[in-house]
Formats: C-alpha cells, structure tokens, sequence
C-alpha cells in the first residue's frame, strides 16, 4: 500500500532549536507581555519607594519565568543534538510515511520503526519551517514543510484535520 504523504526530516541543530522554541508560543508572548509590565513596574517602584531587597527578590522571581520558557529551550535543544549525534555518530533523520489509517516512523540510522494511530496526535503546531505533532504531551514528532514530496502544505493539514479531530491544532 502507497502512503498519501512522505516525509523526510534531518534532525539538525537548528531543526531542534526551531522546534523547541516555537512549542507553547502563545504563552510565550503573554508572559513575556507580563514580564515586561511586571519589570517596568518594579523599576519605577524601586525608584519610588528605595527599597531595592524587596527588588532583588522580585527580580529572582521574574528570571526563572524567563529561564524556562526562553532559555531552557535553546539549552535542551543543544543537549538533544548532542545525544543524538553522540549515539548516531551523524545527523539523524527520520521518514515519516502517512497512510489512510495510521502512521509510520522510520528511524535513521538505528532503522528503528514504529507505527502511530491518528488518534494518538494531540497537538499539531507550525513553525516557520515545521510542523510538529505532539503525541502524550510530551513526545514530538517534527515534520520538515520543505521535504514532503508532491504535496502541498494545504492537503497536508486538511488531511489532518479529518484525521484527527481531537487533536488542537495551532497552524
């Protein structure tokens, strides 16, 4: 049986860096919101009132809010090329093969495969160049726009639509 859609992706550095920072964008930008008020506001009050302890305690709280949703994403992704490159001694990739019913996952260089329900999927996001499905929160599959072949980015994510109704999709 022919799959509908084949996809090839290379599992870079900047593949994983791309795919790490773009998960969860939208509470991204409202912390980030939230942290600049938060931060202008504190300065004007220590400028105020003089009371700079109090600041350095606020300012301990707002770092790790920026830590973990702008840092530790770059230094995951860092940390996950690395094992992969040390396990694999080259770029990994994958091909996923999408058919009617199911998905399948072929590793490369192990040749591991593994095959997925639709049903499984739930989250589907888009980067700027990928697509990344989410399976059990908090495994991702990435998917590269660029290396699908013969098909358009339109009848791909109608394709899922229809294929996996639960899943949320931030396309």
């Amino acid at each position: 049986m022919e799959p509908l859609f084949t996809n090839t992706c290379f599992l870079t550095k900047e593949v994983y860096k791309e795919a790490f920072t773009s998960i969860r964008k939208l509470r991204k930008l409202i912390l980030a919101i939230l942290l600049f008020g938060l931060t202008i506001f504190l300065i004007l009050e220590a400028v105020w009132l003089e009371d700079w302890t109090f600041y350095l305690y606020a300012f301990i709280f707002v770092s790790y809010p920026i830590y973990a949703f702008f840092i530790s994403p770059l230094i995951n992704a860092k940390i996950t090329y690395k094992r992969s490159f040390e396990v694999n001694h080259e770029v990994a990739s994958h091909v996923m093969l999408f058919f009617d019913d199911h998905i399948v996952l072929k590793s490369c260089p192990s040749n591991a495969e593994a095959t997925l329900q639709y049903e499984q999927l739930v989250r589907v996001e888009a980067s700027r160049q990928l697509y990344i499905l989410t399976i059990k929160q908090n495994l991702l599959l990435i998917l590269d726009k660029n290396r699908f072949e013969g098909v358009n980015m339109l009848e791909f994510e109608q394709f899922l639509r229809q294929k996996a109704p639960k899943a949320k999709f931030r396309l």
